[in-house]
């Protein structure tokens, strides 16, 4: 904490206190080893009830959703599907509106959507446990397909869930997007676990272990000491897993677990926000610690962080953990 008094004005007319004595918290700026940065204003902290808002109702009805049963023959030609008891339970096609395209020599690339559940009303948090593991094989296969495109260098597996986390179509789904680029937000990882990535690693889960949410046999869900995102979490595997599509059944499973549970923490604390996930992994020739960042979509970026590169953060991720493990 720190103290200001009116004296300070007499030092420089833009600092402003309330008349008196006042006492107001420290704002704190940090920097992480792989040079993310934020400044968490403690100010105008918040707590989770001053995010809530109410659910979002999905107004498209099942049989007017292109990703809903009865409707295949309205999406581009399937790629692959899991089925249980002659049903689809997770779907895999070409996006329409691709990004990158094997044709484009200058956006060479794959773009897929997974559409994790039949079901239109359900999200992520809403399948069940064996559902996640089943998904998380599936975005290992389909990583492993797009990899022996010998053009392809990075795979990346996202969620946009919620209009404010850029969804554009209410039945949840995911998307994977490969490229002959190394995406360069993966750069800064890779730096970090060039040399010696096992002690890396290790030194960086003893770090954040002080913001744990909560760990599994074979992971560890955190708040990160730089969130740029208000509750942002990360599930990380404890041992070094520079491949998704290369990842054993024992810690894959543990890991889509891990992200599932988290999800539905989030969601009974914030009653369904938008929110992002990216599945970082390496890329062809290079390495970095395979792991999932969850970003809740509550608080707007605006000039200053599309001007910085850094973010303005009203919850420390202190006050985050103890938030989540209300819910646990």
């Amino acid at each position: 904490m720190i103290r200001l008094t009116t004296s300070a004005r007499s030092y420089d007319k833009r600092v402003y206190v309330f008349p008196g004595h006042y006492t107001i918290p420290e704002n704190e700026f940090r920097k992480d080893v792989f040079g993310r940065c934020v400044i968490y204003t403690a100010n105008r902290s918040k707590r989770p009830k001053q995010f809530v808002t109410p659910k979002t109702k999905k107004k498209i009805l099942p049989r007017d959703c292109i990703f809903c049963p009865g409707n295949e023959d309205k999406t581009p030609p399937e790629i692959y599907r899991v089925e249980e008891n002659h049903k689809w339970i997770i779907r895999v096609i070409p996006n329409k509106y691709y990004g990158v395209h094997p044709l484009y020599p200058k956006a060479y690339g794959w773009h897929e959507v997974i559409i994790e559940t039949p079901d239109h009303y359900k999200t992520f948090s809403d399948i069940s446990k064996h559902h996640a593991v089943q998904l998380f094989k599936v975005f290992r296969k389909r990583i492993k397909e797009n990899m022996k495109d010998k053009k392809i260098k990075s795979v990346l597996i996202f969620k946009n869930e919620g209009i404010t986390a850029g969804a554009s179509l209410e039945h949840t789904h995911w998307q994977l997007v490969s490229s002959n680029k190394k995406f360069p937000e993966s750069k800064k990882y890779i730096k970090y676990f060039r040399k010696e990535p096992e002690n890396k690693l290790e030194k960086l889960l003893s770090f954040e272990k002080e913001r744990m949410v909560f760990e599994t046999k074979n992971t560890i869900v955190f708040c990160p000491y730089v969130s740029k995102f208000n509750f942002e979490v990360w599930a990380v595997p404890k041992k070094f897993h520079p491949r998704l599509d290369e990842m054993n059944d024992t810690v894959l499973n543990d890991l889509a677990m891990s992200v599932h549970k988290t999800i539905i923490l989030l969601d009974k604390m914030l009653n369904y926000p938008s929110y992002n996930i990216v599945i970082l992994t390496s890329p062809k020739g290079s390495s970095l610690q395979t792991h999932v960042q969850i970003y809740p979509r509550i608080a707007k970026w605006a000039g200053f962080e599309f001007g910085t590169g850094c973010a303005f953060n009203s919850v420390l991720p202190e006050v985050a953990v103890k938030e989540y493990k209300k819910v646990l």
